[in-house]
């Protein structure tokens, strides 16, 4: 419901549950029991079409996924793929626009290899369906960026409109130019300095979330992190984390993992002004 709204309110693009969606739809997709996500789609299968965010595209249906993967990586199941397959198929029979797959979390870095060669000599690539990944920055803002483009670049317009340092706002210009906002940010972090320090956080990861983007291996960079510093109880489900069973636990699981994959992206960009 939050996306509906966030989409809504943006108006690049329109929600329309009147619009009429296909039921199901036949294609060819990877068998069930697979533990090769890799392997060549032969399955035949039949199977429901179910919107998260129906989009309305000059009249036709075009299909808007949210999903979020805490604990097993977009793109390590059968099922995540097939699901891809499925839209893709779809755009190629008519029966949708198009097909969009907003994700936050884990992303399996085979991924990478997988949509790369999509729509070229691989049977069963995903040309025509986008990804989106939605990054979680310090300062609470969600920073949203292409993973994978549609064909043709035909996919869901937005913007961070919200995101006070990809604006270039420093805490300074926020507060003379967005009172609202300045307030919200002081009474969140406590004070001026430490919301000052949270945009130059988020300022930093987007320069280099911007430069894995534009260097090809933003999956590479999403992939594999490394928690270091975990707790003893932690540790045993560093590689299993969908076997923690305590809420406490994986809260703190998460925090963790969030500041490994924060302090990739700040590694990175400190790379680019080393190169300068």
């Amino acid at each position: 419901m939050e996306k509906i709204g966030e989409i809504s309110n943006q108006g690049y693009e329109k929600v329309d549950f009147d619009l009429e969606f296909p039921e199901n739809i036949e294609f060819l997709g990877l068998e069930k029991n697979s533990t090769d996500t890799n392997e060549q789609p032969t399955k035949e299968i039949d199977s429901k079409i179910e919107v998260d965010i129906p989009l309305n595209k000059e009249g036709d249906p075009y299909i808007y996924e949210v999903k979020s993967y805490s604990r097993k990586s977009f793109g390590s199941l059968v099922a995540q793929r097939n699901q891809l397959l499925k839209y893709q198929t779809a755009v190629e029979q008519g029966m949708i626009k198009g097909a969009t797959m907003e994700i936050k979390g884990k992303v399996d870095p085979n991924l990478s290899e997988w949509i790369s060669v999509a729509g070229n000599a691989r049977e069963g690539g995903i040309p025509d369906v986008e990804i989106i990944y939605d990054f979680p920055l310090p300062s609470g803002e969600g920073y949203r960026f292409l993973l994978k483009e549609g064909k043709g670049g035909k996919g869901v317009e937005f913007q961070n409109e919200n995101v006070v340092a990809s604006m270039g706002l420093d805490i300074e210009r926020l507060r003379e130019e967005d009172r609202e906002r300045y307030e919200k940010m002081v009474s969140k972090f406590g004070n001026e300095s430490r919301a000052m320090e949270k945009l130059k956080e988020d300022e930093k990861i987007i320069k280099g979330i911007e430069k894995a983007t534009s260097e090809g291996n933003i999956i590479e960079a999403l992939s594999d992190i490394r928690i270091e510093n975990a707790s003893t109880e932690l540790q045993p489900f560093l590689e299993k984390p969908e076997e923690i069973e305590d809420i406490e636990l994986f809260t703190k699981y998460e925090e963790l993992y969030q500041k490994a994959i924060n302090d990739r992206f700040k590694a990175i960009a400190e790379e680019e002004s080393n190169e300068r």
